[in-house]
């Protein structure tokens, strides 16, 4: 009996208005008028453009993921797992919110790794830290206006931007609304 090959996987594609996964074609749902007309008054979706929102696109505006971070109670004893056992060149090293978190970014290639360590004992990573232990604290997309971002969250955001790193601006997203996983925006 011939061995029998594994199906190819094809990646979905739209085709004019169709969606085509493998030799399957794809009706997308309805669009919401009312969200597509709040994100092209905002600048963040395009009118000439027909949006569509199905699970192959996504309706938050985004530009990738700009890192992923990891709290840590101390850099340099993280630094050498990621550092000097993985190989991975640090960036940069820097002091953020009147000296509240030292950020360091690792260069993955087509990502940073950030280590998230604070510098004041109150900060609520330490809590973080004391329940979680040290890990992976949140990851963040990259956006072109984070103020733009949150008022077309499809979610709850915190209440207040903070600063990130090199002076971008940044806003989490309620992790209730985000099945426990925290999500940053970054951006100008």
């Amino acid at each position: 009996m011939p061995e029998q090959q594994p199906a190819v996987q094809r990646p979905a594609t739209t085709i004019g208005n169709r969606i085509v996964a493998g030799n399957t074609e794809v009706a997308p749902p309805r669009v919401r008028p009312q969200r597509i007309a709040v994100l092209v008054a905002r600048g963040l979706a395009s009118a000439s453009v027909p949006a569509v929102n199905h699970p192959l696109t996504c309706p938050m505006q985004h530009n990738g993921l700009d890192h992923f971070a990891i709290a840590v109670s101390d850099t340099e004893e993280a630094l050498k797992l990621w550092r000097d056992t993985f190989g991975f060149p640090v960036l940069y090293t820097e002091e953020v919110n009147n000296g509240a978190l030292r950020l360091t970014h690792l260069d993955l290639g087509n990502t940073h790794l950030q280590l998230v360590q604070a510098l004041q004992p109150d900060h609520p990573i330490n809590a973080w830290i004391a329940e979680h232990g040290s890990g992976i604290h949140h990851f963040c997309l990259r956006v072109d206006d984070v103020a733009a971002a949150k008022e077309a969250s499809p979610v709850a955001t915190a209440p207040n931007i903070h600063q990130g790193t090199q002076r971008k601006r940044a806003l989490f997203l309620d992790r209730n609304a985000t099945q426990g996983i925290q999500v940053e925006f970054t951006g100008g």
